[in-house]
């Protein structure tokens, strides 16, 4: 009598059943000439330019040390507070207003330290709408679970910070990882109509290029890419320019780092 085999599939994991594709399904996801789609929710500006909106992704690039961390702060400050800060503003609405800041890189002491230069600009009244989470010791996949189901259950964000990509990936190199990558945060974006902000580093021979096929990916994705740096002439003065945008393009500006803190410069 013949012996039946069971098939195992190749990767280890049970087959899963496609589901099935029928017109219905596709139809959702056309725009029509007759259709009014609003401009979404300004989450963030520079020069009364948007920079991001909700539904979308939108990236910081910059080499180690280039001041990225203090970016963020001015960043984050700018949404707690609402309004106009200096050259920021943001006008996420009540209810959709909560930040959801992953660090995957640096320790928690120094996460506090972020934390706390949040708080001096932002107040104290405004940090229960910030969350933040350190992941620099979770592993890899873990942190990817981690960061999904936060982003998936954290009721009224508008605002995911995920600073720095490449650590939720085992490879920034690999074209199929990459592009995996960039659809889940797209995804993430539209299903849950927020914003998410990733840091990557910017190649150590290209600064006009971040790193790997993730940098190449996300930048083709993202709404806008901003790039940091420091200014050659004193270190402690850090350059932001806005390289690509579906927006227009809004004008450079710095920030000195004086005591530690982040200073808006003005001309």
């Amino acid at each position: 009598s013949k012996i039946m085999l069971k098939k195992i599939p190749i990767n280890g994991e049970p087959e899963q059943k496609k589901p099935k594709i029928d017109f219905n399904s596709i139809e959702k996801y056309r725009i029509k000439h007759t259709d009014e789609i609003p401009l979404p929710d300004v989450v963030l500006s520079f020069n009364d330019q948007v920079v991001s909106t909700r539904k979308n992704i939108f990236g910081i690039a910059g080499k180690a040390k280039a001041g990225k961390s203090f970016l963020m702060t001015l960043i984050n400050g700018a949404v707690l507070k609402k309004g106009e800060t200096g050259v920021l503003a943001s006008y996420l609405p009540t209810g959709k207003d909560k930040i959801l800041y992953i660090d995957t890189e640096q320790s928690d002491y120094h996460v506090y330290l972020i934390l706390n230069r949040i708080k001096k600009i932002a107040s104290e009244s405004k940090m229960d709408n910030l969350l933040m989470y350190a992941f620099d010791s979770v592993p890899t996949q873990s942190r990817f679970e981690f960061t999904e189901y936060l982003i998936n259950n954290t009721p009224n964000i508008g605002l995911v910070i995920i600073d720095r990509i490449a650590d939720l990936v085992k490879t920034v190199n690999d074209e199929i990882i990459a592009c995996d990558m960039a659809d889940t945060l797209r995804r993430w974006a539209t299903t849950n109509d927020i914003a998410i902000g990733y840091v990557l580093h910017q190649n150590p021979s290209d600064s006009s290029k971040m790193r790997g096929h993730l940098g190449t990916v996300l930048m083709n994705k993202s709404e806008t890419v901003i790039q940091i740096s420091s200014s050659k002439e004193n270190e402690s003065i850090k350059l932001v320019e806005t390289t690509q945008t579906r927006n227009k393009k809004p004008d450079d500006w710095s920030f000195e780092i004086i005591e530690g803190m982040p200073e808006m410069m003005t001309e």
